[in-house]
């Protein structure tokens, strides 16, 4: 179909130059867009942590985070998640500054990072200790 087109137009290379230009744009605007698999399209960025720092601690990012031991009551949790436009929900809610209120012992906050029907769950484990106890462990007498 372009051959013939071209042919059509004859000598005029700024008019084939155009018609090439559009032809290009086409193939690339069909080519670039989401292509479907089962009726759903494919997403290109699926949601995670970025960060998690838990009371001034950056902690690595896994499935399974340990933030240690603290004497605090609450803590403070900040996250960052890609793709900007994901949700991120903690099951064990925040208060409205961002803190993590802790009970005495091992304490469990699951986060869950969601973007459409894509999600990713992560579990951030700190413990607690009374006054007075020593963070490193039994003293040795």
């Amino acid at each position: 179909m372009t051959k013939n087109l071209i042919k059509a137009i004859g000598k005029h290379s700024f008019t084939k130059s155009v018609l090439l230009t559009i032809c290009l744009t086409l193939s690339f605007a069909f080519y670039s867009c989401k292509h479907q698999h089962d009726g759903e399209q494919i997403p290109k960025i699926k949601p995670i942590l970025t960060s998690c720092n838990v009371d001034g601690k950056a902690l690595g990012i896994s499935d399974h985070m340990d933030a240690g031991k603290t004497k605090k009551e609450k803590v403070l949790v900040k996250t960052t998640h890609s793709p900007k436009d994901a949700i991120v929900k903690y099951e064990k809610p925040l208060d409205s500054d961002g803190y993590w209120a802790l009970s005495l012992g091992e304490n469990t906050l699951k986060i869950v990072v969601e973007k459409g029907n894509e999600k990713k769950e992560y579990t951030v484990k700190i413990k607690r200790e009374k006054e007075g106890e020593n963070q490193e462990g039994p003293a040795l007498t």
